[in-house]
């Protein structure tokens, strides 16, 4: 909890009203004490709510902190337009569907293999009535197409590919073999974003994608070389690690490790359509 707690008071939208955040994270814990089991929608931007429960950790940060990845959520914001496509590899409850979706009105592929997940996934786009512009992939996606072993557990789990103690078999596919030209691809597999990536080559090609955002997770040493090797295939493909200030909407390069990195291609064509974005609202702040 003390974790959590630094994560809310340092946050950049609890930046000036920190203990505002540390009475959001007050608040819920009474609600869903009072309220066991209860699915909670909250604000999720002037645009879009989010349908939480107790547990899903990850996703309620999003309630103390309005946008728990604030850089990248931003800059998905900023940059998606109706009509756009962006892939969510390891959607998970939707957090990064719904900003696409329902707040930027682009169209989503969302990949999720865990039935939990994608349960409370399913809530979100139809509290968000985006049915019509989300796809959902209840698979694991990799290098190649065929089945693999994965993790079980709730929502809120870790769920892990092919390690010890996993209990059910899911099938696996590609990106490539869905043939899309994305704007955007979130890439949360939990260490796996190296495999995701290997089957992706042909995506990542693509002119239209000019942006992808990966998870900086330590467990990827687990499936090959880890870290390193999504920044020499982000290099071999013309991405540059990158980062993004909402408020000034500046691009700049990136030079520190943080827990997402997000990946750019033709940086002066991005930033000058994050400029011309229309700002967005979060605790009555304009971005």
């Amino acid at each position: 909890m003390l974790n959590a707690l630094r994560h809310v008071w340092r946050h950049p939208l609890n930046a000036g009203a920190p203990l505002s955040g540390i009475g959001r994270f007050v608040r819920w814990q009474i609600a869903t004490r009072l309220l066991p089991g209860a699915a909670i929608a909250v604000p999720f931007t002037d645009r879009a709510q989010l349908l939480i429960s107790r547990g899903m950790y990850g996703a309620t940060q999003n309630v103390y902190c309005g946008l728990n990845d604030f850089e990248d959520m931003s800059f998905l914001l900023h940059y998606l337009r109706e009509g756009d496509l962006f892939l969510d590899v390891g959607a998970n409850v939707g957090a990064y569907t719904v900003l696409a979706s329902a707040a930027a009105r682009a169209r989503t592929y969302a990949f999720e293999p865990s039935p939990a997940a994608i349960h409370s996934l399913r809530g979100n786009i139809e509290l968000n009535r985006i049915a019509d512009r989300v796809n959902i992939e209840p698979y694991a996606i990799g290098r190649a197409p065929g089945s693999v072993s994965m993790s079980t557990g709730g929502p809120s789990a870790m769920h892990h590919i092919g390690t010890e103690g996993s209990s059910s078999w899911i099938e696996m596919r590609t990106i490539d073999s869905y043939h899309l030209n994305p704007s955007i691809m979130k890439i949360d597999v939990e260490g796996y974003e190296t495999e995701v990536l290997a089957g992706a080559v042909e995506t990542a090609a693509c002119p239209e994608l000019v942006a992808i955002i990966t998870e900086d997770n330590d467990d990827s040493v687990k499936y090959g070389d880890g870290i390193q090797s999504i920044s020499s295939f982000m290099s071999q493909h013309g991405f540059t690690a990158v980062t993004y200030d909402p408020w000034q909407r500046k691009i700049t390069t990136k030079h520190r490790r943080s827990d997402n990195t997000l990946y750019l291609r033709d940086i002066e064509k991005v930033q000058h359509r994050v400029t011309g974005a229309e700002p967005f609202h979060v605790f009555g702040r304009s971005i």
